[in-house]
């Protein structure tokens, strides 16, 4: 279903129409230069809302996470202009099928609702995957982190149900 290649979200934002092939040197350059995440520059410059950046990077980490396929990430994008909650709840079944990330930590007590909003905040802003911003932010340790996305690893497989996956990291405390 999903490649095994993980595209990065420049390439995502190129594929997704947000920003020419030919823009995308050009606005890293910038970042560059003076110091601003890429999610920040696209919102000043006017590719997209901050609604439209925050549901695309979601999106993004859903292919990451691989949960959808970069085609069934590409039919959602008309309905990037919703707010993010919205779209979120149009995500959902899919994610509740898949236990994301976010969800697996909180709620096997990980990590408190404060802090996944705070790491999805720097996540958007650095243009990172949440793992990353929860490293970053000490909410996690590598070593956690890797132990919790086997766990994933297993729910997606089959290997193990979602309330044992639960069970597994809330062990890992």
């Amino acid at each position: 279903m999903v490649s095994s290649e993980l595209l990065s979200f420049e390439a995502f934002l190129v594929k997704s129409g947000v920003i020419d092939a030919s823009e995308i040197s050009r606005l890293r350059d910038v970042c560059q230069a003076i110091g601003v995440p890429e999610g920040k520059l696209l919102v000043s410059e006017g590719y997209l809302s901050k609604n439209e950046l925050r549901n695309i990077s979601l999106l993004y980490s859903f292919i990451a996470d691989r949960i959808f396929s970069l085609d069934e990430a590409l039919l959602r994008l008309p309905k990037l202009s919703l707010d993010p909650d919205s779209f979120l709840e149009e995500l959902n079944a899919k994610s509740e099928e898949s236990l994301i990330l976010g969800l697996l930590l909180w709620q096997s007590g990980l990590v408190s609702p404060a802090m996944i909003e705070q790491a999805l905040n720097a996540a958007l802003d650095q243009a990172v995957l949440l793992g990353h911003a929860l490293i970053h932010l000490r909410h996690l340790t590598p070593t956690l982190l890797s132990a919790v996305l086997e766990i994933q690893n297993q729910k997606r497989s089959g290997t193990i149900t979602r309330a044992q996956a639960l069970a597994a990291a809330g062990k890992l405390l």
